[in-house]
């Protein structure tokens, strides 16, 4: 009866049923290939995460300049967002409303509807990852706007002049 070695990825075994040793391959290169195999995917196994680790996290935003409010009760908050092209978010705590625009190069100029006093979390997405997001009040005396989007200078808001 012909008998094959029986082997193991670390060394050559025997036959066990004619006790007769052959190793087709030397003992060591196989031991050394099989510590080579585990190396690797040592390797890919703890590379491979990095590959998948998200990339930095986007910058938060500065707080907005809010000017108002308008006739109708909004207030314009302007500024700059990090990262353009975005969507950029604000949230008002107190009404439980959300309001938002999509910029090109990030800049913005936000209405949103609240009162002085208010507080409000801007924040913005781009390239599919979420900013965090940066708290602010509406102060008590701001800028009013006038009904073609300017500062009303006439209207008296935050203004300390005796009339």
């Amino acid at each position: 009866m012909l008998a094959w070695p029986i082997m193991t990825p670390f060394g050559s075994g025997t036959d066990a049923a004619e006790g007769d040793s052959r190793a087709v391959c030397s003992g060591r290169s196989v031991k050394r290939r099989g510590w080579l195999l585990v190396a690797g995917l040592g390797a890919i196994a703890l590379g491979l995460p990095g590959c998948l680790s998200p990339t930095l996290p986007l910058p938060p935003p500065d707080a907005p300049y809010p000017e108002g409010p308008d006739h109708q009760g909004y207030y314009r908050l302007t500024g700059t967002v990090p990262a353009g092209p975005a969507e950029v978010m604000v949230l008002n705590y107190e009404t439980d409303r959300i309001f938002g625009q999509n910029t090109a190069d990030g800049a913005y100029e936000i209405f949103v509807a609240g009162s002085a006093g208010d507080g409000l979390a801007l924040w913005y997405t781009s390239g599919g990852q979420k900013s965090s997001a940066v708290g602010f009040v509406i102060p008590e005396s701001t800028a009013a706007i006038a009904d073609d989007g300017t500062p009303d200078t006439d209207a008296g808001a935050g203004d300390s002049s005796p009339e």
